[in-house]
């Protein structure tokens, strides 16, 4: 069992002695999923809403939806690339981030001055990047098969019986019934999915960085050293979760009075004149958004620390504590031989 205390009071001192990590640990957190600063709200309806007015106002939601889809389309792909965007820069981050903590961690083991900083672990990160890419499809893209499309098939029929229901009354009932009973199947084996990678991912990530690994060859080395060591990480995971969760709540202070000064009022027009108007929907959707940037900003710093402890604590796993990470070879061009000794 190794010592977690001692990882954990190692990941502080590494994090405040180079604060700069904490711009890793945000960049890292804006393209990643989860933490966020979402809001909802909902309205209950009595049974003399469900009236004339309230049918002519939903009518003229779907209405407006159809008229305004090159808008939408247009909105959804600007959204979509800076998604991706975001996403490199993430991906790019914490690969930087785990080098940096592991030359970090090297070089204070030794008492040297660590020499590293922002540009070069970038710099690392970026060569990577791709591989970095190809760990998160194929480790994530099974959680898309199985709830992304569905879903975005799901809401396009949703929408098409929305439409349609005016026609046909209660046909919409039935549909969101069939539907939400999928998505909630479909959602549990995605959940099942993400607690295992909770455990190989962090361990993979580490793998193909700090062990120039491939992506194949780091998820299979994450799952020897998963299947080697499960009580270690099963402890490492579970503190780090419970961490995650002080932090949360310490940051949903902050977020939860922003996020009902965007949801209240809205809740009041949405109560007083029906469903909002295009205009009010863009201000929600950018006020949304930025609130929910702001929710990822400050869970970057949360990142950072457990980024740095997920490092110290797979240098202890493969017993690779105390030493200073190497710059790792430039990759051969595919017409590049390595010369053998008699030559």
């Amino acid at each position: 069992m190794i010592d977690f205390g001692a990882i954990f009071r190692r990941a502080w001192e590494i994090c405040w002695q180079n604060r700069w990590l904490f711009l890793l640990g945000i960049l890292a957190a804006l393209g990643s999923a989860g933490g966020g600063g979402n809001t909802s709200f909902s309205y209950s309806f009595g049974p003399g809403d469900v009236g004339p007015e309230f049918e002519r106002q939903m009518e003229e939601f779907f209405r407006t939806l159809v008229a305004t889809w090159p808008y939408q389309l247009f909105g959804t792909i600007v959204l979509t690339l800076f998604g991706l965007l975001l996403w490199l820069l993430s991906l790019t981050a914490r690969g930087g981030l785990i080098a940096a903590a592991a030359e970090l961690d090297g070089e204070m083991a030794t008492g040297s001055d660590a020499a590293l900083g922002f540009g070069a672990a970038m710099r690392r990160g970026r060569r990577y990047l791709l591989r970095l890419v190809g760990l998160e499809i194929l480790l994530y893209g099974p959680v898309f098969l199985l709830v992304v499309i569905p879903l975005a098939v799901l809401i396009a029929s949703v929408v098409s019986a929305g439409i349609a229901a005016f026609d046909e009354p209660g046909a919409l009932g039935g549909i969101v019934l069939v539907a939400l009973t999928c998505l909630c199947l479909l959602g549990c084996l995605a959940i099942l999915w993400q607690i295992f990678l909770a455990f190989l991912h962090p361990l993979a990530q580490r793998s193909l960085v700090l062990d120039d690994r491939g992506v194949i060859d780091a998820v299979r080395h994450g799952w020897q050293i998963l299947s080697g060591r499960p009580g270690d990480m099963l402890v490492l995971v579970l503190l780090l979760f419970i961490l995650g969760l002080i932090y949360g709540a310490l940051v949903a202070v902050i977020l939860v009075p922003l996020g009902l000064l965007l949801a209240v009022p809205t809740l009041f027009d949405f109560m007083r004149e029906g469903f909002p108007s295009g205009g009010q929907l863009v201000a929600i959707g950018i006020g949304a958004i930025l609130l929910g940037l702001l929710g990822q900003a400050l869970r970057g710093f949360y990142v950072t620390y457990q980024s740095v402890a997920y490092t110290l604590a797979y240098r202890r796993l493969t017993g690779k504590a105390g030493d200073v990470v190497q710059e790792p070879p430039k990759p051969a061009t595919p017409y590049q031989f390595e010369q053998s000794p008699e030559e």
